[in-house]
């Protein structure tokens, strides 16, 4: 039903172009299309000088105030740059807010205060996937970026099961957005799921899949899953293909016939259509 690149050994190669190979700076070259090694070289709480898509949309009237980020890395609201671009970034252990809370957000609030995490900075991903959820079906918004974590987390604490554990279940999240999209008339047959990372994990010698960074050979290649509305449904591509995290925002934006300063992009669109 669409398209996934990275398989290396198929000859499909995605790849950052940051050379930091951890959170942040993946995170921005995958929100901004454009790499920041001289300002983005760690993973503190600086706002982001750069602007990234979800600002950009936000700051374009079609698509004022219908723009959403939600993550379980504590770090999100400064890479988002909430406090400028004006995008609400629920993240690490935020509750939902508002007057017109759900049911079920009220429920999270609750119960998330009484479920510790393992990570100081990191809540479970069920929280950030349910705050997600409720708010697509509530306000319905028309960007909504959503990062789940804790495979990292779990990998790097070297707690294989649960890292595997976590993914099966990353999967099954995803799958429940999709079906929602597809079961609701204002994302039915009009969405489409990008999907990715923001860096690879090491695996020469092997117990480098605990970590990446710079030092951490292979830890520079990711992948991508595409689906929904317009994308061809090639599956696994199998050809020759070098593609960048940097892509990815120029094509959300070009999806959303949203113009901007060309040298604020570096990467081009992926063309959807046919491989």
């Amino acid at each position: 039903m669409g398209q996934i690149h990275g398989n290396r050994n198929l000859g499909s190669k995605v790849d950052l172009t940051n050379t930091m190979w951890f959170s942040y700076p993946g995170y921005n070259e995958i929100l901004t299309g454009k790499a920041d090694d001289f300002r983005i070289d760690s993973n503190d709480k600086i706002p982001n000088p750069n602007t990234t898509i979800l600002e950009m949309a936000n700051q374009d009237l079609r698509y004022m105030g219908k723009v959403a980020s939600l993550g379980s890395w504590d770090v999100f609201p400064y890479i988002v740059n909430e406090e400028r671009s004006g995008v609400p970034v629920n993240a690490g252990f935020e509750l939902a807010e508002g007057y017109d809370l759900t049911e079920t957000e009220k429920f999270l609030n609750a119960l998330q205060a009484k479920v510790p995490s393992p990570w100081s900075t990191v809540r479970f991903d069920a929280f950030t996937h349910y705050y997600a959820l409720e708010q697509m079906k509530k306000s319905h918004p028309e960007l909504i970026y959503i990062a789940y974590g804790e495979t990292d987390d779990f990998a790097h604490d070297g707690n294989y099961s649960a890292y595997l554990k976590s993914a099966h279940t990353t999967d099954a999240l995803i799958k429940e957005l999709w079906e929602f999209s597809q079961s609701d008339p204002f994302y039915k047959d009009l969405t489409i799921f990008m999907i990715t990372t923001d860096h690879g994990r090491g695996t020469d010698p092997l117990n480098t899949w605990k970590g990446h960074g710079e030092d951490v050979k292979g830890a520079g290649s990711v992948w991508m899953v595409l689906f929904g509305k317009g994308v061809s449904a090639i599956g696994e591509v199998g050809i020759n293909e070098q593609i960048y995290s940097n892509q990815i925002a120029p094509t959300i934006l070009k999806l959303l016939r949203i113009k901007t300063d060309a040298s604020k992009i570096v990467g081009q669109a992926i063309d959807l259509g046919s491989k």
